[in-house]
């Protein structure tokens, strides 16, 4: 393997994107300079030979579609009073810029270890903002803290205000989605390292959602294991020996928890979790009525402004609520960008050489970060988890691969 290249705005870029993702004394002037000075270096970087040369990379439509799409956004959010000036440049800069520094970073190096170090800060860094909030006010409070008309909150540990349980489950999102690296194996003694890691956050996070009760959390796990599993096993016999792993695996779940085995079910059926589950149903949700209201609002007031009345406070869904604040022009180019992006990592993930265990993580972030896009305000309620997107997409549709060393796929039972 060659050695990780490295370079001086490569490491003061990455110190500053760990930061920001997070949330660096979230509210305040720390964390806006913060994002000011990533932007600045991408901007320096830039003003180089070597950066400048660096963007005939980059994927055109995608980054184009990315600039428009938020520059629109920003202007309007802007035009309609809903944000200050220094949001403006946030909204309309930022996100392009973190792409670049994604598209940057790729070609620093193509070790294998490199890119398996980019993708795990990735969810380190958004998991442990949400480990740290939920730990903090366990300790402080308790519990999740409910006495806002019964709304669940979180006290952000950076600040001391709160913030809904529902925005931290999306920040540990991304450490439950990646239960993948329970069922790969690890094809060196480098990404057994990685596996080891990835596999701890999973089990912080999972402890985390205990106490916020997170639908979304859950959803993503279940969805992005299940759907990464087959997607890198579907044309191989290995399929086989998967299924037979987790059908192995949740029958010992069940049998514990029938036989209620170290006091399991009592657990699961008093936890905050099962409680959303029951009291709640799918067609009562709140989120399938702002989705129908917002939708219609993109044909009722396409010139966005949050003219159309919402049964909550956002849309809960980032395409939709771009929609509803920036008009159906602002909405277009965000699924075009959404789109796009999805298409280069599709041909990022098919070359050959990508190791399995570091395709199966790439494919279950993909997977939670879309997945969280369609249920929760990303661009208003979580922004960082938005840049940390426009990075990652950036970073793998970047990565580059040799073509001798093919990786083959093997299955691994959950306790490596």
């Amino acid at each position: 393997m060659e050695e990780v290249r490295t370079d001086k705005f490569g490491v003061f870029a990455w110190v500053l994107f760990s930061l920001a993702i997070l949330n660096f004394f979230n509210t305040g002037v720390l964390r806006f300079y913060v994002g000011i000075a990533m932007c600045v270096a991408i901007i320096v970087l830039l003003l180089t030979s070597e950066g400048w040369h660096s963007l005939k990379g980059l994927k055109k439509i995608t980054f184009f579609s990315l600039l428009v799409f938020t520059f629109i956004y920003g202007l309007n959010v802007y035009r309609f009073q809903f944000v200050d000036f220094s949001h403006f440049l946030m909204y309309a800069l930022s996100p392009a810029l973190f792409y670049i520094a994604g598209h940057y970073l790729a070609t620093r190096s193509g070790d294998n270890r490199y890119k398996y170090l980019v993708n795990c800060a990735i969810i380190a860094s958004s998991a442990i903002f949400g480990f740290l909030c939920v730990f903090y006010t366990l300790r402080v409070a308790g519990t999740i803290v409910s006495q806002f008309g019964g709304h669940r909150y979180v006290i952000d540990w950076w600040t001391g205000s709160y913030l809904a349980a529902t925005i931290v489950g999306t920040y540990i999102s991304l450490g439950i989605g990646a239960m993948v690296v329970l069922f790969i194996k690890a094809e060196s003694k480098f990404a057994l390292i990685v596996k080891i890691i990835l596999s701890a956050i999973v089990l912080v996070s999972l402890y985390c959602e205990y106490f916020l009760a997170s639908r979304i959390a859950i959803v993503v796990g279940i969805v992005s294991l299940t759907a990464t599993l087959v997607i890198i096993y579907s044309k191989s016999r290995e399929l086989i020996r998967v299924i037979f792993w987790v059908g192995l695996f949740l029958a010992a779940l069940y049998f514990s928890y029938t036989a209620n085995l170290f006091d399991l079910k009592s657990t699961i059926i008093n936890s905050p979790i099962a409680g959303r589950f029951l009291s709640t149903s799918v067609n009562g949700d709140q989120r399938l009525q702002v989705w129908r209201e917002s939708g219609q609002g993109l044909i009722d007031h396409p010139e966005g402004g949050q003219a159309t009345t919402l049964g909550a406070s956002s849309a809960h869904n980032l395409w939709l609520d771009v929609g509803w604040d920036a008009g159906i022009f602002a909405f277009i180019f965000a699924l075009v960008f959404t789109i796009s992006s999805v298409i280069d990592f599709i041909g990022s993930a098919r070359q050959k050489g990508m190791p399995t265990l570091l395709k199966g993580i790439i494919i279950s972030m993909l997977i939670s970060f879309i997945l969280a896009s369609f249920i929760e305000p990303i661009i208003k309620g979580v922004f960082t988890y938005f840049l940390s997107f426009c990075f990652f997409v950036a970073f793998i549709s970047s990565m580059q691969f040799k073509q001798g060393s093919i990786d083959r796929p093997k299955i691994d039972s959950c306790s490596q």
